[in-house]
């Protein structure tokens, strides 16, 4: 979820504590408040070491936006 101003979200990548890394592409620009679809992680199960996100802001008179990311098992 995006936060406080809006972005344009092209890819983020995703590593994995056991070295393994995952990019998913994004290609959205988003509104201040508004939600990425669901993004499934395929393969067993692991834990999320870091997540990096390549992106441009937008409208930087109206302040940062932040991105907010959650997780469900």
């Amino acid at each position: 979820k995006v936060t406080d101003a809006g972005l344009d979200m092209m890819d983020m990548n995703i590593y994995f504590e056991n070295g393994e890394k995952m990019n998913v592409a994004i290609q959205k620009n988003f509104r201040q408040g508004e939600e990425s679809r669901v993004i499934d992680l395929p393969g067993n199960r692991r834990r999320i070491a870091r997540i990096e996100f390549l992106y441009d802001t937008k409208g930087v008179l109206r302040g940062k936006a932040n991105v907010l990311v959650f997780g469900r098992k």
